[in-house]
């Protein structure tokens, strides 16, 4: 493994990697040490990768600039946006996904609303260098998860609570909502599995971890389906999250046919679908571990707090070879972002 820092953006950030590019994108915070909506890049394709500034924040418009306690205006609780059509300063988590040319995010807590989360998804273009936005659907609002669907041009909104899913239609610029409630709270990952054309929520409120949403079928309410789960012996799993030590985040690895999680430590969970019943047969649980010469360990605070804050996942290819990045995030000590990769 290896890894880069940034200072500035720490706590509870989104971040997602551009899949038609070489570049990795976080997006600000809206905590204590990092109140801002700005947006950092990092190059992955340079022998150095640096980190840069793709957008500065809007001002100081957060709690915290590192030096000085910031004012709000006040208006947290009723907006989204502020005076320039921006953002406001939130938690992302994980509602930043980078598709199409631009960085879509969903507000979390908004940084002067008190945990009050918001009812607009945004998009920046990475072309023309400006922000976008439309007002979410009722049932996907105070969202904080997304999901791009790249077959169906769709992003797929989690939001907080026993809720439908939201659907937003890139192409039409419309919105409609799935029949069947998540059952997950606002604990949801999303992960999509091109392979069989579903939706993998990752969540450790629900049975054994995951459900999965099929594309190919039609629920008639009730909960999304949760299929069973059995290691690579075919034995049960029980669950695929143990408490709070794994972190509830995954990513599709084409090279593996599974997706793959971070344990705060050097190795990863992987979670493989079944060759075909989508939703009635076995997923398998796997491990993949670091080899015997790895020396570097991601930090993690597991138990500490909500441990899914702590860490995004995102793929990377250098030189047909595919690679895990994980971007960890704030720590007891506040450093900096530290974005380390694994080779698989």
């Amino acid at each position: 493994m290896s890894h880069w820092g940034i200072e500035g953006i720490f706590a509870y950030s989104g971040g997602g990697m551009d899949p038609d590019g070489t570049t990795f994108y976080q997006v600000g915070g809206g905590h204590g040490d990092s109140g801002n909506n700005g947006i950092v890049g990092l190059d992955l394709h340079l022998d150095e990768p640096n980190w840069r500034h793709e957008r500065w924040p809007a001002g100081s418009i957060g709690n915290w600039d590192g030096v000085n306690a910031l004012g709000f205006d006040g208006l947290d609780s009723f907006l989204d946006t502020y005076y320039n059509g921006e953002p406001r300063s939130a938690h992302t988590y994980c509602g930043v996904i980078v598709a199409e040319g631009k960085i879509w995010i969903s507000l979390g807590y908004k940084a002067g609303a008190a945990g009050l989360g918001g009812k607009t998804l945004f998009w920046y273009d990475l072309k023309s260098k400006d922000w976008h936005s439309t007002p979410m659907i009722a049932d996907g609002l105070i969202s904080q998860d997304l999901c791009y669907i790249p077959g169906r041009r769709q992003i797929i909104t989690i939001g907080k609570g026993n809720l439908m899913m939201g659907v937003y239609h890139i192409e039409t610029d419309t919105w409609t909502q799935t029949d069947a409630y998540t059952n997950t709270s606002s604990s949801t990952r999303p992960v999509y599995v091109p392979t069989i054309d579903a939706m993998v929520g990752l969540s450790n409120v629900v049975g054994n971890g995951f459900f999965v949403h099929d594309f190919g079928r039609t629920p008639n309410g009730g909960n999304e389906l949760r299929p069973p789960l059995v290691d690579e012996a075919g034995k049960p799993a029980g669950k695929l999250f143990d408490g709070r030590v794994d972190l509830r985040n995954g990513v599709w690895s084409p090279q593996l046919g599974a997706i793959v999680g971070w344990s705060y430590g050097a190795d990863f969970w992987t979670l493989r679908p079944p060759l075909s019943g989508v939703v009635t047969d076995p997923w398998i649980e796997g491990a993949l571990k670091a080899d015997a010469g790895n020396t570097l360990v991601p930090m993690g605070i597991p138990g500490a707090q909500d441990p899914s804050t702590f860490g995004r996942l995102f793929l990377a290819e250098f030189e047909g070879e595919e690679v895990i990045g994980l971007s960890t995030l704030e720590n007891s000590g506040n450093d900096a972002i530290q974005p380390n990769f694994f080779r698989l």
